[in-house]
């Protein structure tokens, strides 16, 4: 699997990522969020929805936002986003779950997705999708092979 840069920010600053940095390897770095908002193609938005209005949106012209708006990676944890991903066809490959209403963005964040290791299962939209993978709903954070995630969102 291809590896990908990738720019790392919180609300506290750069300093307090180093060991999250460090652990993930030479690929990974921490800025600032305007920095990492910046810094390439693809922008991950981490944050509880209601405070979207507090991310600087300098330099997002134009890119995918996962929030153009895309919900993604919410629904899995870091140490399987880092441990886990494994070669397309594998029957042990874990789903994420996605939904948003804006096809093309979607097929960006699912090729992501793919490129790193998992496969993205479309929810649906955001009003309806973006339900199916919220805190304390049944795919959230269970780290499911595709065809359970699957089975689990339609049901």
């Amino acid at each position: 699997m291809p590896a990908h840069e990738v720019a790392l920010s919180n609300s506290r600053g750069p300093e307090t990522l180093a060991g999250l940095v460090e652990e993930l390897g030479s690929g990974a770095q921490a800025m600032t969020a305007a920095e990492a908002a910046r810094f390439g193609a693809v922008v991950v938005v981490s944050v509880p929805f209601g405070r979207y209005r507090e991310l600087p949106s300098d330099g997002v012209a134009g890119k995918v936002v996962i929030a153009r708006v895309v919900k993604a990676f919410n629904a899995i944890l870091w140490k399987r986003l880092r441990d886990d991903g494994r070669s397309a066809g594998d029957g042990e490959r874990l789903g994420i779950p996605i939904s948003g209403d804006d096809e093309q963005a979607k097929r960006t964040v699912a090729e992501l997705i793919d490129q790193i290791g998992f496969d993205a299962v479309d929810a649906g939209t955001l009003a309806e999708g973006g339900r199916k993978h919220q805190p304390g709903s049944p795919a959230y954070t269970e780290g499911l092979p595709t065809g359970e995630l699957r089975a689990r969102l339609a049901a």
